[in-house]
């Protein structure tokens, strides 16, 4: 669907990872790609979130030309905990490394309250950071907001594509349920206050 969508070209390389890191799809384009369903994402283990964007990152690097684009969604139900290559400052300096030139944007999923912390222990600011739960629903409205962030940033004449995350969100609460606190995205139910429970 967002291959039709436009005429140029799209890859796509997906990472898996918990304490181990797996290479589903490596710069693949978007029209060859298998179908993607919940059979694919199987949380386990731990989450070497560290590891997990150095080495995508890193290898992605070689990839992507001065004339392309790499938009980098990173996607983790859980905390750091596991990782053993990379450091908080080291991916910090790869990723502003990556930014400083000009053709890489980067957006962080947590489905956990504490998303602001991991985004942070990556260098990443607020509005490239979205919290956006646990449950069913949460998730389809994650992928259906990446959905439209991927057709703007495909579609933008400009290298990248500011506020990523607050793209995001914007989509998720078209869903009609949803609320956006301090620039990250976060259920109702979640977002009341105890005040607000009790009514």
């Amino acid at each position: 669907d967002l291959q039709s969508d436009h005429s140029d070209e799209a890859y796509l390389t997906l990472i898996q990872f918990n304490r181990q890191y797996d290479v589903v799809e490596e710069d693949r384009p978007i029209n060859n790609v298998k179908f993607l369903g919940t059979e694919t994402y199987e949380p386990n283990g731990g989450t070497a979130l560290l590891d997990a964007v150095g080495r995508g990152v890193t290898s992605l690097r070689k990839l992507i030309t001065d004339k392309e684009r790499a938009f980098v969604i990173i996607m983790t139900d859980g905390q750091e905990n596991s990782s053993s290559e990379f450091t908080s400052e080291g991916i910090k300096a790869l990723i502003k490394s990556c930014e400083k030139d000009g053709n890489w944007t980067f957006t962080f999923l947590g489905a956990s309250q504490n998303s602001w912390t991991g985004s942070q222990l990556l260098g990443l600011r607020r509005e490239q950071s979205v919290y956006y739960g646990g449950d069913a629903h949460t998730h389809k409205a994650a992928f259906a907001g990446l959905t439209g962030t991927t057709r703007q940033y495909r579609g933008a004449s400009a290298a990248s594509v500011e506020n990523t995350g607050q793209t995001v969100t914007s989509a998720m609460a078209s869903e009609g349920e949803d609320v956006q606190t301090d620039g990250l995205w976060v259920p109702k139910k979640e977002a009341e206050t105890p005040a607000e429970k009790k009514e």
